[in-house]
């Protein structure tokens, strides 16, 4: 049994020898092409699904199909702005710094301080403050002093169904209360470069000492997107909360009408979620949708009638998705520097090694321009540091048109860029932009490691066989052993038993012997 259980482990190490390559070439292929295009390849970014995006969907209504000619007569909200979400760059705008109450929409700013300083993973006990008693009657979710409820399940409350009373929780949750929560509202709008924004609480009751515009909700929307719970939250059409100690199983509904397939008036097929908010100024909507790669936050305030936030977001949307298109400047970007005219090299570098230190770029940089651009119009300017900060040589900044729309680090050495470029959350590449030994470059190091690999693979395999042969010939020396041991065994056990017949005939004889003389005896 023993054996068998060997055999199947040592089967099993094969198998898992023989497709590790395979498993290994599959989790190096890129999750998604654009991000990690080789820099021999074109400038334009291309998507391996964009043809079937661009099929017409004969089952969707005509609103999926709505353009935007000209936006400043064609929209009937007050305000807009457009955003993506993962360069950061504005894509449109429409009276974006104009100033007025979003309504519903400040709950996006409570979601994302919890988000910053809070945990999801946390159970909160709601406190005994009046003011769930008092508004009972206009509980969307209802929730209950003293109810333990997971923070999680106050976000789905939040942002699904609009509750104000699961804004106050949270807001006790994070700053213990409403006016403290306010602060950190407003500290947060600040440190993402809002400039039209005063936050009084979390929730509707504040709405009116609240103002914004739709250029800081498109900010606010781009960060709260990078967090994967609240993807999560906005796609869901419904939601279950679990039972608590105060209240049984309570079920939410996405009160997002561009979500449901049914509702053929206002779906969107490229519509990823949304949150949407009422004011004085009308219908307010926040809405994200996603295209041939690019994600996009759409800000529509002051609808009226409320219904036509849903048709100014597509005119919109659709707008920006026909007009520009996402590029990779620095995949084909060569930073050259002189080192006489660099005071860094000079003053840091002078005691290396090497007259030129190694430079990495993040190559998954991105901007929108528009179509048909030419590459004339992108233009980079690399910037040194006179000493270095760090792992920091300096900045590139990137030009489109003449306008400043993005900057990303210079590295140096061996270094992680996953997060400091200025306006891209995604996952950098480290490019080996120059340096002094060319056989640094990253396609080397990319190969030996492949190299390495197959070594270790071949390596394996050998040690895996040569485990086998011993198993082997151990299996076959004990078996001789035994099949040697057995006559052996079977020539004792056959003398102990002719040994046995030798003694105990005698004995047998005179036992019989001595019974007759007793006899005799008796009888005498």
């Amino acid at each position: 049994m023993k054996q068998s259980f060997l055999y199947r482990f040592i089967a099993v190490i094969l198998i898992m020898a023989i497709c590790l390559p395979a498993v290994r070439v599959r989790a190096d292929e890129p999750k998604n092409q654009q991000d990690t295009e080789s820099l021999s390849h074109t400038f334009f970014d291309e998507d391996s699904d964009s043809d079937n995006n661009d099929k017409p969907d004969s089952s969707v209504a005509s609103i999926t199909d709505a353009t935007l000619g000209d936006p400043t007569k064609e929209l009937n909200c007050k305000a807009a702005a457009v955003i993506d979400v993962k360069t950061g760059n504005m894509l449109f705008e429409y009276n974006s710094n104009n100033k007025y109450c979003p309504g519903g929409l400040l709950k996006l700013m409570t979601a994302l301080v919890v988000f910053e300083k809070g945990s999801s993973s946390d159970v909160v006990r709601v406190s005994g403050n009046k003011y769930y008693e008092e508004n009972a009657d206009y509980m969307d979710v209802v929730i209950y002093s003293g109810e333990q409820i997971p923070v999680k399940d106050l976000l789905y409350g939040l942002i699904l169904k609009s509750g104000n009373e699961s804004a106050y929780a949270l807001a006790e949750y994070v700053s213990q209360d409403a006016k403290s929560f306010a602060d950190d509202m407003n500290s947060v709008a600040k440190e993402l470069g809002c400039k039209n924004s005063t936050f009084s609480g979390p929730n509707n009751d504040y709405a009116s000492e609240t103002s914004s515009s739709a250029y800081d909700m498109a900010l606010i929307a781009a960060a709260l997107y990078r967090h994967p719970l609240f993807r999560t939250i906005i796609e869901t059409e419904n939601y279950f909360i679990p039972a608590t100690n105060k209240s049984e199983e309570r079920e939410l509904w996405q009160d997002n009408r561009m979500k449901y397939y049914a509702n053929t008036d206002y779906y969107y097929k490229y519509h990823i979620g949304g949150k949407v908010g009422y004011s004085d100024i009308g219908g307010c909507f926040v809405s994200f949708a996603e295209k041939d790669g690019m994600t996009i936050a759409c800000v529509v305030l002051g609808a009226n009638p409320e219904e036509m936030i849903y048709s100014d977001t597509v005119k919109l949307c659709n707008h920006v998705f026909n007009s520009y298109q996402r590029v990779y400047p620095l995949r084909n970007y060569k930073l050259e520097i002189d080192p006489g005219s660099s005071a860094l090299i000079r003053n840091y570098y002078s005691n290396v090694g090497h007259s030129l230190p190694y430079y990495y770029l993040n190559d998954n940089i991105c901007i929108n321009v528009e179509k048909g651009f030419g590459e004339e119009d992108i233009r980079i300017n690399p910037v040194l540091y006179s000493e270095p900060e760090g792992d920091k040589a300096g900045i590139l900044e990137i030009y489109y048109k003449d306008k400043l729309i993005s900057q990303s680090y210079i590295n140096v050495g061996i270094s992680s860029i996953y997060d400091k470029a200025t306006n891209s959350g995604e996952l950098a590449t480290l490019t080996v932009a120059s340096g002094a030994d060319t056989n640094l470059s990253s396609d080397k190091d990319s190969s030996i490691k492949k190299i390495a690999i197959y070594i270790i693979l071949i390596i394996s395999v050998i040690i895996c066989i040569l485990l086998i042969i011993l198993m082997i010939l151990s299996h076959r020396i004990r078996k001789k052993r035994k099949n040697n041991k057995k006559p052996e065994i079977d020539r004792k056990t056959r003398s102990g038993i002719e040994y046995a017949e030798i003694v105990k005939y005698p004995d047998s004889k005179n036992d019989d012997k001595d019974d007759n003389n007793h006899s005799d005896n008796d009888e005498v």
